[in-house]
């Protein structure tokens, strides 16, 4: 029993390294463009692809502020910002907006889903449980039997270890068990999922990220900020085509509006994006 249980122990986690086999953002409807589905590195001792260091977030094996991990940028753009571990493994995601560029996010989400450090909004993800990242982190061979994450952990306060919405990794789950909301399945993008999204909700209370579903399993994620960021890792969806991904859309977005203009940014786990949905 114990042999039949290891193997399929393995088996699951190949399966998954198999379906998190990557890292890249942007969707665009040409997946050629330059922009579109951009690669990112998971082992920055490998391959930086150009990003460098920005900061690190480690003090010993615990972190020293609002964040876990050291992070790196490209082309001083920080609208991506990678998190790595302390073995320079992939380890989390952050979009980072200058406080002059966005005025009005909502105050709800202010301390929460947004940590604000001074100068900027930061909306954090990671791909492990940060109580390893500044700790024991992950080897190169765990990131190829492991593959991008082993989760995804939506930071949701001030605390990275302990302030955390946690995806399933199984679309069911989602549908059964949490407040995540089917919205709509995009081609090339996924099945849609957002947060207690209600037809008649304040804005104020709408969630800035999505996750989504492919093949019944969580492949993917985003943000969605009432923003207009310009840098080109940032997606902008014409209002009119926001009922194509999300149900219901909330009224406020026709009459607030902050919300007039969004900013969105897909990041996928997978290489696999021509049969989405």
């Amino acid at each position: 029993m114990k042999v039949l249980y290891a193997f399929a122990a393995a088996f699951l986690a190949l399966t998954h390294a198999a379906s998190w086999d990557s890292l890249k953002v942007t969707w665009n409807i040409n997946p050629f463009s330059g922009n579109s589905f951009a690669d990112l590195p998971r082992d920055i001792k490998k391959d930086a692809m150009g990003f460098v260091l920005m900061d690190n977030q480690c003090n010993g094996n615990q972190p020293k502020g609002p964040f876990a991990g050291i992070r790196y940028w490209k082309d001083n753009d920080p609208a991506v910002v990678l998190i790595f571990d302390i073995n320079g493994i992939i380890a989390g995601i952050q979009t980072v907006v200058p406080k002059t560029n966005w005025a009005l996010p909502p105050s709800t989400w202010l301390g929460s889903v947004i940590t604000d450090d001074g100068k900027n909004f930061v909306l954090t993800a990671y791909f492990v449980d940060p109580k390893i990242i500044c700790s024991s982190g992950r080897t190169p061979l765990d990131l190829l039997s492991q593959g991008t994450g082993t989760g995804l952990y939506i930071q949701n306060g001030s605390n990275p270890l302990t302030d955390l919405m946690i995806a399933a990794h199984d679309e069911s789950q989602t549908q059964q068990h949490t407040q995540w909301i089917f919205g709509h399945c995009f081609y090339t993008m996924g099945d849609h999922y957002w947060y207690n999204v209600r037809s008649d909700m304040p804005c104020n209370e709408f969630f800035p990220a999505f996750l989504l579903y492919n093949k019944k399993q969580l492949n993917a994620f985003g943000w969605a900020l009432n923003a207009d960021l310009s840098s080109p890792r940032y997606e902008h969806p014409p209002h009119s085509l926001i009922g194509q991904f999300m149900n219901p859309v909330p009224q406020c977005f026709q009459t607030d509006s902050t919300f007039l203009r969004q900013s969105t940014m897909h990041i996928y786990f997978s290489s696999e994006i021509s049969d989405l949905c």
